[in-house]
């Protein structure tokens, strides 16, 4: 899908201006970026106090940063989640049910949502005892998209949290899909649903 003007940085703004053939900055809004029609692209040339008339590649860096700044202020509608890809809640079940056999495991997939400008999902899975070897153990798995990520903090939330409850041996599988996948604890921690699965295990 086409950017949205919410999560573009800076320098790609500029490439997206220096590789567009758009006669009026108007025109560039539109057709580059989703979510913007004729209104909004008005709105934001008003809130950037630039003609709507001029050609974008006429523009310096500076009044490009008054641009996007102009554009990152203006409310416009979130950009469209139905290019995201979920595994599933059912899939990831039997994922894990397959392959560490477990005496518990549990999954949700959360509902799409946007940060920045940028949509994304969250999908957790959470499984212990069973056939899971080394008694009190823990592990994480987590991808952003199909890509596993093998650097592991050990402060992050889920690992803070699970190691409170002692004992048995538990994997805790995340994974981010999304046009620009982040995986910060801060930005997990309060989207990816991960309180659901802490009450479930305290019980």
């Amino acid at each position: 899908i086409k950017p949205h003007p919410h999560g573009v940085e800076l320098g790609v703004m500029m490439r997206m201006i220096e590789n567009s053939s758009a006669r009026t900055i108007t025109s560039f809004l539109q057709n580059e970026f989703t979510r913007v029609g004729r209104t909004s692209a008005e709105e934001i040339c008003d809130e950037a106090d630039m003609d709507t008339g001029r050609r974008p590649n006429t523009l310096e860096k500076d009044e490009i940063e008054t641009l996007l700044k102009a554009a990152q202020n203006v409310k416009l509608q979130s950009p469209p989640t139905d290019c995201l890809s979920p595994i599933g809640e059912d899939l990831v079940l039997k994922g894990l049910k397959k392959e560490l056999n477990p005496e518990f495991s549990t999954a949700i997939t959360r509902s799409p949502t946007v940060y920045k400008g940028n949509p994304f999902q969250i999908e957790v899975g959470l499984a212990w005892g069973g056939d899971i070897e080394d008694e009190g153990s823990f592990d994480e798995l987590r991808f952003a998209n199909k890509v596993p990520l093998l650097y592991k903090n050990p402060h992050v939330l889920p690992q803070k949290q699970l190691r409170k409850y002692p004992g048995t041996a538990t994997i805790f599988l995340r994974r981010v899909t999304g046009l620009k996948a982040h995986c910060t604890s801060s930005y997990i921690s309060h989207r990816s649903g991960f309180r659901s699965h802490r009450k479930v295990r305290k019980q």
